[in-house]
């Protein structure tokens, strides 16, 4: 058996914790199958050429930038014109993990989506969750569901499961990909003792500078607030808007998954307003408490934590979660052997 990986886009680093997560499951429920892992990267630049100056912008600017340019110039959508590596593989399955229940993501990859699918390939979404659940939300994501040749799903939290599970033939609610990235990647020990904090969707509190010593802050954002392909106005307003991440002492970015990983593993504690510092920090054994209000923050509720991780540090129970990550791979390998 052939799997294509679809892959998202490391702008979050985030995502790239999901994806090997998500690696590490296939292999285990199909140890025999050939793994292709794709980007999608080219989606996601794509969406921002087709935005034009307003890439980045809410909708009502993008609309409004697109219908002006249709009048004047006459419009070639990129991503008409632009490939992915996996519409030029032939496999069996397609993964596609993670947050992707959403315009953010299923936009970017509903034209690749479709195309594998005409080709007979399965899709799967595998630890999926949604940006938000909005009913205009759940309207664009069934539409699209409807289309595809899309038998299994697996989410990472109960709204997703509870809203869409009735589109598949197969369904389980699971956990998130990134509860798997231990093992794909285990990171050497540190030298000393320090604390993680990954603050840049708001302001740091600021009992974490007067109560620790040596603190860590990984940037997520490996590539700058202001995307790639980002519009000038929207880099302009990141500029203004973004938390002085770069003024803090002990900043850290890169381009490689493993070195925001050897800080996660090796962190006392992480305060965090970004979802894929604190999972990795409770998987390698450590605490993290989560500082931010979003609907993607429902995936901790099927993670089996000590605590309420909004309010407080708390810690993963290992032996709960072992059974919960045994569980998600039998039902991959179930569905699967269903479905093919």
């Amino acid at each position: 058996m052939k799997v294509v990986l679809l892959r998202t886009w490391l702008t979050n680093i985030g995502n790239g914790f999901i994806d090997k997560g998500a690696r590490q499951i296939i292999e285990k429920a199909l140890p025999n199958a050939e793994i292709v892992e794709v980007s999608g990267y080219p989606n996601y630049a794509a969406e921002q050429l087709n935005d034009g100056l307003s890439a980045g912008a809410p909708s009502i600017v993008t609309n409004t930038y697109h219908t002006l340019r249709n009048i004047f110039d006459g419009e070639v959508d990129p991503k008409e014109r632009m490939v992915n590596v996996s519409e030029f593989v032939d496999a069996d399955v397609a993964v596609f993990p993670g947050c992707t229940l959403y315009p953010g993501a299923l936009d970017l990859y509903e034209n690749t989506l479709r195309e594998l699918s005409n080709r007979g390939m399965k899709i799967v979404f595998l630890g999926a969750g949604g940006g938000n659940y909005l009913p205009e939300t759940q309207r664009y994501v069934k539409s699209v569901l409807k289309d595809l040749d899309a038998p299994i799903l697996i989410t990472r939290d109960t709204t997703s499961h509870d809203i869409y599970s009735d589109l598949f033939a197969y369904s389980y609610n699971g956990i998130d990909c990134a509860f798997f990235i231990d093992e794909w990647y285990q990171p050497p020990d540190a030298n000393r003792d320090f604390v993680v904090s990954t603050f840049d969707k708001s302001k740091e509190p600021d009992y974490i500078q007067q109560n620790y010593q040596t603190i860590i802050r990984p940037e997520h954002n490996p590539l700058g607030h202001s995307h790639p392909f980002y519009g000038i106005p929207r880099r302009i307003v990141d500029r203004i808007r973004s938390p002085p991440v770069y003024n803090r002492e002990n900043i850290f970015v890169s381009d490689t998954l493993e070195d925001y990983l050897f800080w996660f593993k090796n962190a006392n504690i992480t305060h965090s307003d970004r979802i894929h510092s604190c999972v990795p920090t409770l998987v390698y054994g450590n605490q993290a408490q989560f500082y931010y209000d979003s609907p993607r923050g429902d995936l901790f509720e099927n993670a089996p934590l000590d605590g309420d991780i909004r309010n407080e540090l708390v810690s993963v129970k290992k032996g709960d979660l072992e059974e919960l990550k045994s569980e998600q791979v039998n039902k991959m390998e179930e569905f699967i052997s269903l479905a093919i």
